[in-house]
């Protein structure tokens, strides 16, 4: 029997298949089914990073369609949001904390990078955030006037 070939071309020949044992078959069975499974994963992580992306640059398209200006405030790590210092509908000036994310490295404040109305607040503490996800929306000052 051809040992040099990989499982999926062992498992396509008729005459190596016919030659091996159930032991064989079965775990070759099984790390086909293990590298479908994680191709699947893969490709729907691929696919939900696209619908993130997409669904941040719709929202600044309706908002300078509406003539607005905004700041999405995004996590700058994975982790965990401990607090959530912003309420919609406030005023934040810039550097003011918004939200607090405890990663890896410890906990990072979330800070207001301009002056603005925060007009939602995405996260709640408690919500587990990847970095670039969307904690709060901020319409920018000059266009909130």
């Amino acid at each position: 029997m051809d040992k040099s070939l990989g499982v999926i071309e062992r498992f396509k020949d008729p005459e190596i298949l016919a030659q091996m044992g159930i032991g064989e078959k079965l775990g070759g069975s099984l790390i086909i089914m293990v590298l479908g499974i994680l191709t699947c994963i893969v490709v729907l992580t691929l696919i939900m990073i696209v619908i993130k992306i997409m669904h941040k640059l719709m929202e600044s398209a309706e908002a300078r369609a509406a003539g607005r200006s905004v700041l999405l405030v995004t996590s700058p790590v994975a982790g965990s949001v401990v607090s959530v210092a912003a309420a919609a509908g406030k005023t934040a000036a810039q550097g003011d904390l918004l939200a607090t994310v405890s990663g890896p490295q410890g906990e990072s404040g979330v800070c207001a990078a301009e002056a603005g109305k925060v007009t939602q607040i995405k996260v709640k503490a408690g919500d587990s955030v990847n970095v670039g996800d969307v904690l709060a929306v901020l319409e920018k000052k000059e266009a909130a006037q």
